[in-house]
């Protein structure tokens, strides 16, 4: 399956027409918009035999079509195949950001949620009751003062909501870091250092392949392999959150029964 979309109809006759284009990446997460079930178009296809379906009310008609190359281009046939090759890899390079970004906003989102709990939890514990915060005081400063005697530095054990907290402060910083490095979110304001981010790589290659119906330029295959190697890179490092970092979280979320965060494959074997 190639390309899949809907339009809406109307009493009378309807035209409905494909722009002999596939199915485009998936679109980059937007809270403001939420996602449509099918994909914006992509890539023309190349010259060739195409079967297309249309369903409505629950049937359905096919018939082929012949999609016929441009004379006036002059290309083989090999060539229009190689750029098409590579117009579909940049749009699954878009894709997987796509899914990064996705993973990456809802692992944030869920951590939010638990640092909230456990705030609320720590809060419904209550504080130690009058002697015994005397008595853990006495003995605090007991521990200070060996301590200072020995040359030694007593520390005094994290609550284990706070130790928590802490250490998803941390995990939100490494994802905020990563996405600084992905992309750059549509409500930025001002002028930003745009080279350095996963998608200035991958446009870039785009750009280049695009540019032509030609078989890639030395210059657009440099340009695609810099943002694959980019692109890896990237999902190597989310990878490494989920496996280390958030799965340290999840397990410590578990044991103070705050709640349970989403497990998740890794992306680089998917």
């Amino acid at each position: 399956m190639l390309r899949t979309f809907k339009r809406d109809i109307y009493q009378g006759i309807n035209r409905i027409v494909w722009g002999m284009q596939r199915d485009g990446s998936k679109p980059f997460p937007n809270p403001d918009k939420p996602p449509k079930d099918t994909l914006p178009p992509g890539p023309e296809v190349v010259p060739g035999e195409y079967q297309i379906t249309l369903k409505f009310d629950g049937q359905e008609i096919s018939g082929m079509a012949t999609v016929a190359g441009d004379p006036r281009t002059g290309l083989s046939a090999e060539a229009l195949k190689a750029n098409y090759d590579a117009a579909v890899e940049v749009g699954e390079m878009l894709t997987t950001t796509s899914e990064a970004l996705t993973r990456l906003f809802e692992a944030r989102d869920d951590i939010e949620l638990l640092k909230e709990w456990a705030a609320k939890a720590k809060k419904a514990a209550g504080e130690e009751d009058e002697d015994e915060e005397v008595v853990s005081e006495q003995i605090a400063a007991d521990s200070t003062e060996n301590g200072e005697k020995n040359g030694e530095e007593s520390e005094t054990p994290d609550n284990p909501y706070d130790a928590f907290i802490k250490e998803a402060d941390a995990t939100l910083e490494k994802l905020n870091e990563l996405e600084k490095n992905i992309w750059t979110p549509p409500d930025t304001k001002g002028f930003v250092d745009t080279s350095y981010k996963l998608t200035n790589y991958i446009f870039t290659a785009s750009f280049y392949v695009q540019s032509s119906y030609d078989a890639p330029s030395a210059t657009a295959k440099a340009a695609m392999e810099e943002a694959r190697r980019k692109l890896a890179e990237r999902v190597a490092e989310l990878d490494a959150i989920f496996a280390v970092d958030i799965a340290n979280l999840r397990d410590q979320a578990a044991e103070l029964e705050l709640g349970v965060l989403r497990p998740v494959e890794p992306l680089g074997d998917s």
